[in-house]
């Protein structure tokens, strides 16, 4: 059977795609991935948010197997929670301060306006099982990681990364042959970058490369073989690649070769999947132990010992910071 993280848990693909949906750290009844389009899948709205959350600059942090809640950045007050959600995974944000949110368990992303409490935009992902995303500075283009093609209820096909205009529409799907894949995040030129696994051998890991224009993968050869897959981020320099543990590797990208120039470790935690950058610090989920997890903020590049923790929260997964306009 082969592992499969959505979200808070560790699931398998064995008949099915196996989701445990919870609430308060309890584990639900499993079910299955929906079969078929999701388009007529919506998100069922108990959501609330402070007034003053539109004027603040907001931290999303995506929680248990049905909510993002959302904090004052840097202070960490909470400010709302968005709910009707099933298994959302990875956040990203734009520069003008919207944030997406991937749902797996529908083949969607749902973006929202800084501060609101309903999706101001639905995109579709059929087929797919969105997982990561990151926003290409230079064009507003949303790239949707999957981590396999669904057929029925159980993984048909390898991951893929959705690519979609402006943000809008009908996305352009590139597949990664033989590979499952997380994470990806864009350069500041409009490259974007990806992360997973084989699928015939879990241990060997995959990090390529889109290029902007480009139809293809191209893999690329890190000087230091990186055990994981974690989330990926420019930070201004170089790509931030986690290792979905503790460490975050700066990597400076030459040609087909990734040089690991650095490395940020990140104390007081096991699991960070998918972290955050923003300017001198890095938010990460202390995920992967369900109804127990926190969300840990952490100096940047230099990484140590912590400088703040929300704790109690239910499987936290990914994080995004988004900035009032």
């Amino acid at each position: 059977m082969i592992p499969l993280r959505f979200g808070r848990q560790v699931l398998g693909i064995g008949l099915g795609i196996v989701l445990l949906a919870g609430c308060g750290g309890q584990s639900g009844v499993p079910g299955t991935v929906p079969q078929g389009s999701a388009s007529g899948a919506h998100v069922t709205h108990w959501s609330w948010m402070l007034q003053e959350a539109k004027s603040e600059d907001l931290l999303y942090v995506s929680v248990s197997a049905d909510s993002v809640n959302v904090y004052s950045y840097p202070k960490g007050k909470p400010e709302g929670t968005l709910t009707g959600f099933l298994d959302p995974g990875g956040l990203c944000a734009d520069q003008k301060g919207d944030v997406f949110i991937t749902n797996s368990g529908t083949f969607q992303v749902f973006e929202y306006a800084h501060g609101g409490t309903s999706p101001i935009r639905t995109l579709n992902d059929p087929g797919e099982t969105p997982y990561g995303c990151s926003v290409d500075p230079t064009t507003g283009n949303l790239a949707v990681t999957n981590y396999c093609s669904v057929s029925g209820s159980g993984c048909s096909g390898a991951g893929s990364v959705s690519i979609y205009r402006n943000a809008k529409g009908n996305p352009k799907t590139y597949t990664d042959q033989g590979h499952y894949l997380f994470y990806c995040g864009y350069d500041d030129v409009g490259n974007v970058f990806i992360d997973g696994y084989s699928r015939t051998r879990k241990t060997q890991s995959e990090f390529a490369e889109l290029l902007n224009g480009g139809n293809a993968f191209k893999h690329i050869h890190l000087s230091e073989r990186i055990r994981g897959y974690g989330g990926i981020q420019w930070d201004g320099k170089d790509l931030a690649l986690g290792n979905g543990l503790n460490v975050i590797y700066g990597v400076h990208i030459l040609g087909s070769r990734g040089v690991v120039e650095s490395s940020t470790q990140l104390l007081g935690t096991k699991y960070v999947d998918q972290f955050w950058i923003q300017g001198s610090k890095v938010i990460g989920p202390n995920g992967r132990v369900y109804g127990h997890s926190s969300v840990k903020f952490w100096n940047y590049p230099t990484g140590g010992q912590p400088t703040k923790s929300i704790d109690g929260l239910a499987g936290a997964t990914g994080a995004t910071v988004s900035l009032v306009k």
